[in-house]
């Protein structure tokens, strides 16, 4: 049985004060030579941006404490971090995610900027990020073997939250999403049991829920898949075929 850990508030102050983004710096001798590309200036160790604003960032995993069991006595402080950036031309932003890597789990905090280094907004989560472009929408997909995690969320290309998918019966704990390619649906899989005759005496059998919705959060279908195979979807006129793993037990 895994054990799953709740993130307290606590822990989430401790890991904000060694958060490592700050504001951006001014550097106005870079502002020429990024002003020719448009976009900013993406370094091992910093982001240049239109403006000359700097923030600097570890593109490398970046050790915290040498003995990982030392950040539980130091009141369960991330053992390590990394960044990552995604740049997204079209919207005129740049996302600058900084992962922390916890003695079990993790946990990402995810800052917006604009192209001229405005800062836009910093959210914590635990989960996978995902950028559609084109429908101008995040998800922030909450995912944990670890942490309890109980939501999705998606936003738009200005910040503005569309759509927080509570995990209850309409959104079981998912383990994985996709995205159509033309971002005009999104699926979750979460899974399941289908309960047997209690004279078999056995588990149950293994399932898995697949929960489609538009990208705006509402609901276009709930299918229970209890085989790998590839299902089909009908959204306004079009066809979508989405393809399941293997089913597995929950946990």
């Amino acid at each position: 049985m895994r054990l799953f850990l709740k993130a307290t508030i606590a822990t989430w102050m401790l890991a904000s004060s060694i958060t490592v983004q700050a504001e951006p710096v001014k550097a106005p001798r870079y502002a020429d030579s990024i002003e020719k590309t448009n976009e900013p200036m993406i370094l091992e160790d910093s982001i240049i941006f239109n403006d000359g604003s700097v923030v600097s960032i570890s593109r490398k995993n970046r050790n915290l404490f040498k003995d990982p069991e030392a950040s539980l006595n130091a009141g369960g402080l991330p053992v390590s971090y990394f960044h990552e950036v995604i740049t997204v031309p079209d919207w005129q932003q740049i996302f600058l995610l900084t992962q922390y890597n916890y003695y079990e789990g993790g946990g990402t905090h995810i800052s917006r900027y604009d192209f001229k280094g405005n800062f836009i907004s910093r959210k914590r989560f635990e989960g996978e990020v995902k950028v559609l472009e084109n429908s101008k929408r995040l998800i922030l997909a909450g995912i944990s073997s670890h942490w309890e995690v109980e939501e999705t969320l998606i936003f738009d290309d200005k910040d503005r939250l569309v759509a927080t998918l509570k995990y209850n019966e309409f959104l079981p704990s998912i383990f994985d999403f996709d995205v159509s390619k033309d971002e005009k649906l999104i699926w979750f899989f979460s899974r399941g049991i289908r309960l047997v005759e209690r004279k078999t005496l056995g588990p149950g059998v293994p399932l898995t829920h697949i929960t489609v919705v538009d990208h705006d959060g509402n609901l276009v279908k709930k299918i229970k898949s209890f085989k790998e195979e590839t299902v089909p979807v009908i959204f306004k006129g079009k066809e979508y075929r989405i393809q399941t793993g293997i089913p597995d037990f929950p946990g």
